[in-house]
This record gives C-alpha cells, structure tokens and sequence, in this order.
C-alpha cells in the first residue's frame, strides 16, 4: 500500500504544471500600476526597447484598469486592448512565460505611421523592466526583426 501511494505521488510529481499556475506568487504587476498613465516617444523606439516614464514625452499609456490600457498618440491615433505584466517578487524585471503577450491590441482609430511602429513593436514577445519609485518602465523586446512595419 506504501509503495503505491509514493508511485502515484511521484506520477502526479511528473506532471507538467500548467502556465497559469507557475505564475510567481507575485502575481500580476497589473495591480499596482493600474490607473497610472506613462509618458514616451514612439519614434524613440530603438534597438527593440521603448522607455516610458511619469513626466515627458508626446505619446501616452494610460494602464485603466487592471486589465485594459489606452494609448494616445501625439498625431491623436489611439490604440486600446488589454495587458498582462508579471510581477516577479518585485524584482523589477518581467519575461512573460511563453504563451502570454505582455499586450493584446484589441482597436486602432485612425492608424498612422506611429500607431503601426508601436502595434509591430507592442505584438512583440516583451520583457518589462520597471522601477515604479522612480516612475521608469522599460519594454524590451526578445525578438530580432526590424522595428518599422514593412510596406
């Protein structure tokens, strides 16, 4: 009877945990940063990173809820949809397991240049770095391709 409870435990042990549920206990960063709006420059967008932060810039993040975000572009284009960071234990640093997008873009008025440089970037598997104290948020992207949509 031992031995085949500690088989059928270590059977169970083997099994694959689901994504959701090898989220940190951290959880989600969506909490604390809901509700704040953030500053950037789309065609600051280099090297595959975009730098956001609390005090300059034309364009605006605004994370509305914990769920959803709206950008608005200095040209007046908005992109809205939904996004999920992780927060690692605070560590400052995001890399979204592998079937998550750090931002699903749900609607787009009036694209332009900006809006198709940012929703390329955006639609990118993204890593956050972030520092909430010092109100500096940085998306990196893993991926190597080029930046500007092709036409």
């Amino acid at each position: 009877m031992i031995l085949l409870m500690l088989i059928s435990n270590f059977a169970i042990a083997q099994q694959k945990i689901p994504v959701k549920e090898s989220i940190p206990k951290g959880g989600l960063l969506n909490k604390k940063i809901k509700g704040t709006i953030w500053y950037f420059d789309t065609f600051s967008i280099d090297e595959n990173k975009l730098d956001l932060n609390g005090n300059a810039g034309p364009d605006i993040v605004n994370f509305i809820d914990e769920n959803k975000f709206l950008i608005t572009l200095e040209d007046q284009t908005t992109l809205s949809g939904t996004y999920q960071i992780f927060d690692l234990q605070d560590m400052g640093v995001h890399h979204s397991p592998a079937k998550y997008k750090t931002f699903k873009i749900n609607k787009v008025k009036d694209p332009g240049s900006r809006a198709k440089k940012l929703t390329v970037f955006l639609e990118q598997k993204l890593n956050v770095h972030y520092d909430l104290d010092q109100r500096v948020m940085d998306f990196i992207s893993d991926q190597v391709q080029p930046i500007a949509p092709a036409n």
